[in-house]
């Protein structure tokens, strides 16, 4: 098979200034000169530009120019290069447009330093790079990386290569960016949305005769006050009911008046409006999101209230903006119930992420999520040679597999005469102390390089971040592992 060759000329940019006295400073740049080193010379660059070349292609279905080759390869290298500062910063994308136009160093990273002048990537672009390629294909990425540092260590300049064969498995909850889903604060947050884009759309000029859109927000506002302080009320449920019903006039009002003007947007945004298409089409699919969603809402708040009817869980509306969230109930001892999505996370000895998973759906037992890791790294000829857990993942099923595959079982078991028996096992003692670790780890994945709670606004968007935020972390760790000749590089911390 040929290999594509990616070559544009490099820009003359003027020498970073040395700063004194500063050994941190110091560190944090020799941190990213590794981690552009491992990109270059061990081929990252490369395959992320061949992943974004096939799914251009696989969307326009059909091949690219050399022309259009040479620019999508340079937009490639800069946002992967750019998604991958911003996890490791932990930055918005404000933040991060604003940390690149300050720093030469964070410059010089993603290729925008020259001479004359900087062209830094805006909040907007930066937003664009992170959806340049999809879950999938970052994933692949971060399988290349872990395949290069266990096979070919010494094109990226490690001392030793990294073992895959002890693998160290946890799963935890991601938690989305939605606040406590009470019933009646749904109907709040429909009719906010709605009259803030009816607001929105008057401003630029579409008028249609309805009262003033604000007093509809001083009404719901009176009634989220008193709902809240109908608790310390006798006949509290009595008067959360009078609430309710009052809340759902106001939301049937609304809704009908978004609805209207709606149409109107999508009928005549162009000749009544000075709204682009684009923006008009972000007005419409926010209004359209919130119209589907209010009804069954409605039903919820009044099931519940009202008909004193329990919800599943699968059947709650935990969200009108968040797609995907769901119910977790893992009896944590700072939460016994999150909102997310479950996350799968398998480690090596190193702290390389091998294998993680975000589950859109509600998650099946630890025990199958194992299974499945274990088919996926198969898939993948990552050769598991002894693997360590909490006891979630114990059970029949587990302990027949790998003696069958000749795995060792470090999991810790569920009987506590099991676990007595096997304190003999040193191995299985220095495992079970390692894998104490993979909790720190998936606290520096999910807090550090993801955010907890994720900011993504759709599980897309959230699976998305996870594969970048797991990507940025697997760079992170190479590059803070020893060199195989000694220049001052960062050490183990």
């Amino acid at each position: 098979m040929s290999r594509d060759v990616i070559s544009f000329q490099a820009e003359l940019c003027p020498a970073i200034p040395v700063v004194k006295n500063n050994k941190e400073f110091r560190e944090y740049c020799l941190l990213l000169e590794k981690i552009d080193y491992i990109l270059r010379d061990g081929g990252v660059d490369f395959d992320a530009v061949t992943a974004y070349w096939e799914h251009v292609e696989n969307h326009v279905r059909q091949s690219l120019k050399p022309t259009a080759r040479k620019r999508l390869a340079k937009y490639a290298v800069r946002a992967m290069r750019c998604n991958i500062l911003r996890h490791y910063l932990d930055e918005s994308f404000i933040g991060l447009s604003r940390r690149i136009a300050e720093s030469p160093v964070l410059q010089r990273f993603i290729g925008v330093v020259a001479m004359d002048e900087v062209k830094v990537p805006c909040k907007s672009l930066l937003q664009k790079y992170s959806k340049f390629l999809p879950a999938e294909k970052i994933s692949s990425l971060v399988d290349k990386v872990v395949v290069l540092a266990r096979d070919n260590h010494a094109r990226i300049g490690l001392e030793t290569a990294l073992a895959t064969d002890e693998i160290f498995v946890d799963a935890c909850c991601l938690e989305a960016n939605i606040h406590f889903p009470v019933d009646w604060l749904l109907l709040r947050d429909a009719v906010r949305t709605l009259v803030k884009s009816i607001l929105t759309t008057r401003r630029h000029g579409l008028v249609h005769r309805i009262p003033s859109p604000g007093s509809f927000l001083t009404q719901i506002n009176k009634c989220c006050m008193d709902m809240s302080s109908s608790r310390r009320r006798k006949d509290s449920r009595k008067e959360r009911k009078r609430v309710l019903r009052e809340m759902k006039k106001i939301a049937e009002v609304v809704r009908k008046h978004g609805r209207r003007y709606c149409d109107l947007l999508r009928e005549n945004w162009e000749a009544e409006t000075d709204l682009d298409e684009l923006s008009a089409q972000e007005i419409m699919g926010r209004m359209e999101n919130v119209l589907g969603k209010l009804p069954a809402a409605v039903k919820q708040a009044h099931d519940r209230i009202i008909g004193g009817r329990k919800t599943e869980n699968k059947d709650k509306i935990l969200s009108l903006y968040e797609d995907g969230v769901r119910v977790v109930t893992r009896g944590k001892e700072s939460s016994e119930v999150e909102f997310g999505n479950v996350l799968y996370l398998a480690e090596q000895a190193d702290g390389l992420v091998v294998d993680f998973k975000l589950y859109r759906d509600a998650a099946p037992g630890d025990v199958k999520q194992l299974a499945e890791s274990l088919d996926r790294l198969s898939a993948r000829d990552l050769e598991v040679k002894a693997l360590a857990g909490d006891r979630g993942f114990d059970g029949p099923t587990t302990r027949n597999r790998l003696m069958k595959e000749k795995i060792y079982n470090a999991i810790c078991p569920r009987s506590r005469e099991e676990l007595k028996k096997r304190q003999d096992e040193q191995k299985f003692i220095m495992m079970q102390k390692r894998r104490a670790q993979t909790e720190g780890r998936i606290a520096i994945v999910r807090n550090g390089f993801v955010g907890n709670p994720a900011s993504g606004k759709s599980f897309e968007q959230r699976e998305r971040d996870l594969a970048w935020a797991v990507f940025s972390h697997n760079l992170w760790v190479l590059a803070r592992l020893p060199e195989a000749e000694e220049d001052g590089l960062l050490k183990t911390g």
